[in-house]
């Protein structure tokens, strides 16, 4: 596989925080990754990158050591590392080198660049790795249930370990099962490419899209606190419904969503339980009458509306 595309999309994206000096180094071992900055001369560990590999193993998120212990015979100076994990497997390793100790500022710096690295990783590995067709949903052309429990598995580890935040919007097409019933399975899917050609032109490039079920849609959002993924909601929300759709029978339907939002907070457990306040997120919404916005307040472990008001289930 070419993986040149990756390697410029990285080049583009890191940020200048590191302040370092020569050219960035990648170099693909065993079909991961490593990241080598030379922060002054010659980085001495882009040649001991095999052998270097094993030691990342051993790590988890970033770390200091003296150069001559992490490499022996590689001299005097310091190095600052970091591990970069992918759905909970090693994909790769930065490396950064220089004669004078590091700062927590510049870990700082460093753990900016992995959350960057990482995001360029899982667009690359989604839009440009060969993938199964039975990956995608045909009505949309969004990814299906079974890719979003390895991307929600990926999102929650790197939060673990890097404290990476995000935040998911579930939402219910309401009474699409009826019209399913009632009109048939050609209407009911022209519904869901008006809701799916909406939510393509209105997301960012690093959201991830996904269709859970003949009438469940799902977001996850990267880098987004909950007040912000709420307001999202709503601007989303209000773009699907203005649309009215005109289904095989020549009859105008318009468009409702009930819709939950939650972010991803450290008394969670599991992916398994975020998906729990979600989905009470989506059944409050419906409770009252579909077309709402019902968001976890994770501060005080309530349901709440868009107005921020208690919500009962």
């Amino acid at each position: 596989m070419d993986h040149s595309g990756l390697f410029e999309r990285l080049a583009q994206t890191l940020p200048a925080t590191l302040d370092f000096q020569g050219g960035s180094l990648y170099e693909f071992v065993e079909d991961r990754f490593v990241f080598c900055l030379p922060f002054a001369g010659k980085n001495p560990f882009y040649a001991e990158a095999i052998r270097l590999l094993p030691v990342f193993e051993t790590r988890n998120g970033s770390f200091f050591m003296d150069a001559e212990a992490f490499c022996p015979g590689c001299g005097g100076g310091s190095v600052l590392g970091c591990t970069l994990f992918y759905g909970g497997e090693l994909i790769g390793a930065t490396a950064l080198y220089r004669e004078t100790p590091f700062t927590e500022e510049d870990e700082m710096g460093l753990n900016a660049t992995t959350a960057l690295t990482l995001l360029e990783v899982e667009r690359w590995r989604y839009f440009n790795e060969k993938v199964d067709e039975s990956d995608f949903d045909e009505a949309t052309d969004f990814f299906n249930n079974r890719v979003f429990h390895r991307a929600l598995l990926a999102r929650f580890t790197e939060w673990k370990r890097y404290g990476h935040e995000f935040s998911l919007i579930f939402f219910c097409v309401d009474h699409l099962r009826k019209t399913f019933d009632l009109e048939g399975e050609p209407s009911a899917l022209q519904i869901l490419k008006v809701v799916g050609r909406e939510m393509k032109g209105f997301t960012r490039k690093s959201d991830l899209l996904f269709k859970l079920g003949l009438e469940d849609f799902l977001l996850i959002l990267p880098g987004t606190k909950l007040e912000a993924a709420v307001l999202f909601a709503g601007r989303l929300k209000d773009k699907i419904e203005a649309n009215n759709v005109k289904i095989e029978n020549g009859k105008n339907v318009t468009i409702s969503l009930s819709m939950g939002v939650a972010q991803v907070h450290a008394d969670l457990e599991s992916p398994t339980a975020m998906m729990r306040r979600l989905d009470s997120a989506v059944y409050a919404s419906k409770k009252r009458g579909g077309s709402k916005i019902t968001y976890f307040d994770t501060a005080m472990e309530e349901l709440r509306d868009i107005s921020g008001d208690m919500v009962s289930l």
